[in-house]
């Protein structure tokens, strides 16, 4: 009897401990998964410096950009605006996990994956439904509400450019050249700060609005596309102009055109009398637009042509 009793306690007492680490156990899993408060990543602060590699990628579109040489480019093609890369890793280095969600019916996912040198860092999983962002942590089965929302930009080449191509302060510049078949057209000043003067046999005069205008396209150009030069094999150059500025630096833009596409392409040289400087300038200029095509709209075309400032009706205009 006393032996019955025994087993009775003991098979009690070991039913009464599984129940207990059962309980335990649950406990555990819970307190593991309520992420509420939580940062989307801890480290992320610390490794994502370290990335060379980022795809961002949605259910239509994906972008790959890489480091090379401290700049992030779209692979196999042109830098990009640096301020892009900051404001993601800013959106989501300071999101925290809200509430878990159950349905994700009319949410859209996005993934934006993080490497080092072929490892990945990070595999971020988010869901987006225009007001709303939900990420779906590594190693856990939930959906999360963050506190932001993350704003990636629209996977499309051209949301990832800087513009303008390129920039120049017009008061840097000591000559505008406009050459093509028909014309040799200059724009230049002896002094610094002086007014722009005319040296062409085809007109009389500026025409200072329109040669405002002009100025101004030619030193911020914005464009819509880069392309390897490889990639056309056929193209018609329709102006060539170019930029002498006061450091020395010759810039030589090239604008072509291939059926209703315009594209400009950019190289520098040194002009007979530079300072020390233009000579790196020059070395960085060419090592970052030589072999690309940049694509233009028509209008800026229009205005980068020189029929702008060949038109019968200006010939006489006063500036």
């Amino acid at each position: 009897m006393i032996i019955n009793n025994l087993k009775k306690a003991v098979l009690l007492s070991t039913i009464l401990l599984i129940g207990l680490t059962t309980i335990i156990y649950v406990k555990q899993i819970e307190i593991k998964n309520d992420l509420s408060g939580s940062l989307i990543s801890d480290n992320l602060i610390y490794n994502f410096p370290k990335a060379d590699s980022i795809i961002l990628s949605n259910e239509q579109n994906k972008i790959e950009l890489v480091k090379i040489d401290e700049n992030w480019k779209i692979k196999d093609n042109f830098y990009i605006d640096e301020n892009i890369i900051d404001i993601i890793f800013q959106n989501i280095s300071e999101n925290k996990l809200v509430m878990k969600i159950d349905d994700i019916t009319n949410y859209k996912k996005a993934n934006i994956i993080i490497s080092n040198q072929g490892k990945k860092l990070y595999n971020l999983e988010f869901y987006q439904n225009g007001e709303n962002s939900l990420i779906k942590p590594e190693n856990n089965n939930f959906y999360w509400l963050l506190s932001k929302k993350i704003n990636l930009p629209k996977l499309k080449k051209s949301e990832f450019y800087k513009q303008p191509l390129y920039t120049s302060d017009i008061k840097e510049i000591k000559e505008f050249t406009l050459l093509s078949d028909d014309v040799n057209i200059s724009f230049y000043r002896e002094n610094y700060g002086d007014k722009f003067k005319l040296n062409s046999d085809n007109l009389n005069d500026i025409n200072s609005t329109l040669f405002a205008i002009f100025a101004h396209k030619i030193t911020n150009i914005n464009y819509t596309d880069v392309i390897n030069i490889k990639s056309l094999d056929y193209l018609i150059t329709s102006s060539r102009f170019n930029i002498t500025s006061y450091d020395g630096i010759i810039l030589n833009i090239k604008l072509y055109q291939k059926e209703n596409n315009h594209f400009v392409t950019i190289d520098a040289k040194l002009d007979r009398i530079h300072k020390n400087q233009a000579i790196k300038k020059v070395e960085e200029i060419n090592s970052r637009y030589n072999n690309w095509l940049f694509k233009i709209n028509s209008n800026d075309a229009k205005i980068l042509n020189s029929q702008i400032l060949l038109h019968q009706n200006i010939s006489n205009a006063g500036g």
